[in-house]
């Protein structure tokens, strides 16, 4: 009698002691980890902002996608500003028409239905750090200005853009015209309100809900179809290529007519959507280099990264540059300069060839002959976004340092020395036949001495070294060094690259710097390594 009250007793305890956590749990926000603790419906947020959104995909999805946002714990009773889309401006700063209206029929209503008033108006950003022709340019964007009356809780709906409407604005190619009925991607930056002053966000998700048979892939961490966009802090700009080069890439696609590769790398979740138009992608060698460039370098520390493949052309966008650049003004962004990275070196189709293409300044859109190699895209999350440069002086490190370890890094699968000869040395009898001339040797905006001239200095530098330290030291030793630095918020400048350089061996580095880098008086002589 006693072990059977002992053991109600013990039973009591047990389903006391999960009431008290269950209770506990409700209406708090889950810790991300695994499938099952996917975030709650419902958030409390005591220090800031809550932000759920909700995306409603129906029927055959060629209808407009509706958003639900709700915002809760808004702590300024009169009224909270928004920011809801960025239009395009052309190189002159003047404003344009958008390629498409992301977002339309927008209401507002408080917490019991009843409408608030709204105004939208048109503001501009300016910032003289901004990447390329866009520094000292205005970008503008609109706001939504909604009178709270004394709510802390809002619910905002609108519509957005459809697939058609996207495909059509981004150049989608007639001769695919089933793609737009099965593809649908935009920057979340052009689908998600936030507010246009730097607010702490506590917490935000995006709730998808899709048709049968349609799927999506998104850069952040997502359990079952809510995606969770953590604080947003990326959208205000601070800190602006390290805080945002994911960009926020978002992909709705139909299964068959898209297909999704997908492999988890270190931990980040290395996905590539592409046409089934694209039977010979070759996604094994997108997850080859992701991991030869984790090895080599560092390990990023991201969630996900995303790239496409559909047919757009982006000759039929007016101003491509301003659309993938929107709102930060710099355009190497996922869901810019990253589609169509995302499979080997063949153009276009990202394909497997027999042979990687001869370099050529003057082609680029073959398989025969290029001056770079598609998979340029993705070498910029180490070298660009993650390590970044100081100041425009460092520019080199943007292109050469690029060029450089896309063609390390395919040489992992096609062999060094097939690397060497039908990359290098052409790139170097270049540089050669034309030492007079090579301040106008340019194709497509890339200059010969922005990017090739750096590459071919990587590649001495990379020499030196191995012989400078018995082949132990090779220029991925300094690099790591750079990649350490910025993690630690310290982007490259002349100074620590040759510091990074010269921590490796007993040799001095500073003159290579000086003089092939940042001077072009003296020749570069790398006879020796080529002939």
């Amino acid at each position: 009698m006693i072990k059977k009250k002992w053991k109600l007793l013990m039973l009591v305890i047990f389903f006391l002691f999960m009431i008290i956590n269950f209770s506990a749990c409700v209406n708090t926000i889950v810790t991300p980890g695994t499938e099952e603790n996917a975030p709650e419906e419902t958030h409390t947020c005591t220090n800031g902002l809550c932000l759920d959104y909700y995306l409603t995909l129906e029927g055959d999805a060629s209808n407009r996608p509706h958003m639900v946002l709700k915002i809760s714990n808004i702590q300024d009773k009169e009224y909270i500003n928004l920011v809801v889309s960025w239009p395009l401006v052309d190189d002159y700063g003047n404003v344009e028409e958008s390629l498409f209206d992301m977002i339309d029929n927008i209401s507002v209503r408080d917490n019991n239905g009843n409408l608030l008033d709204f105004e939208i108006s048109q503001k501009s950003i300016m910032s003289n750090n901004w990447y390329s022709a866009y520094k000292n340019q205005n970008i503008y964007f609109n706001t939504l200005k909604i009178y709270t009356g004394g709510n802390n809780e809002v619910v905002i709906e609108y519509d957005l853009a459809s697939n058609i409407e996207i495909w059509n604005g981004l150049g989608g190619s007639i001769e695919n015209p089933q793609d737009c009925e099965y593809f649908w991607a935009v920057y979340l930056e052009n689908i998600l309100c936030r507010p246009g002053e730097h607010q702490l966000i506590e917490a935000a998700y995006l709730n998808i809900d899709i048709p049968s048979g349609w799927n999506f892939a998104t850069v952040y961490p997502k359990y079952g179809n809510t995606i969770e966009l953590g604080t947003m802090d990326y959208m205000y700009g601070d800190n602006v290529r390290w805080m945002n080069y994911q960009r926020g890439g978002l992909i709705l696609f139909k299964n068959g007519p898209f297909i999704l590769e997908s492999e988890n790398i270190y931990g980040v979740e290395v996905q590539d959507v592409y046409s089934k138009e694209y039977p010979n992608r070759c996604c094994e060698a997108n997850f080859q280099y992701f991991k030869y460039l984790c090895d080599h370098i560092g390990m990023l520390p991201i969630n996900g990264v995303l790239t496409f493949c559909p047919r757009i052309n982006a000759n039929n966008i007016t101003y491509i540059r301003t659309y993938q650049a929107a709102p930060y003004a710099w355009c190497h962004g996922l869901m810019g300069e990253y589609f169509g990275a995302g499979g080997d070196v063949a153009i276009g189709s990202g394909g497997e060839l027999p042979i990687i293409p001869l370099w050529d300044l003057y082609t680029f859109n073959t398989d025969e002959k290029n001056f770079c190699l598609y998979i340029h895209g993705e070498i910029r999350y180490w070298i660009f976004n993650f390590i970044q440069f100081d100041s425009f002086d460092e520019e080199w490190f943007k292109g050469g340092y690029c060029v450089y370890y896309e063609n390390m890094t395919a040489s992992s699968k096609y062999g060094y020395e097939q690397v060497k000869e039908r990359r290098f040395k052409p790139m170097y009898e270049f540089y050669k036949d034309n030492l007079g001339n090579l301040a106008n040797c340019s194709c497509e905006g890339h200059e010969f001495l922005t990017y090739f001239k750096p590459a071919l200095v990587a590649f001495y530098i990379n020499e030196l070294l191995k012989e400078q330290s018995g082949g132990e030291k090779y220029l991925d030793d300094a690099t790591q060094i750079l990649f350490e630095n910025a993690s630690m918020g310290q982007a490259l400048t002349k100074y620590s690259f040759i510091d990074a350089l010269n921590s490796l061996t007993d040799y001095d580095f500073t003159n290579i710097v000086n003089d092939y880098i940042y001077g072009n008086i003296k020749v570069l002589d790398l006879d020796k390594y080529f002939y």
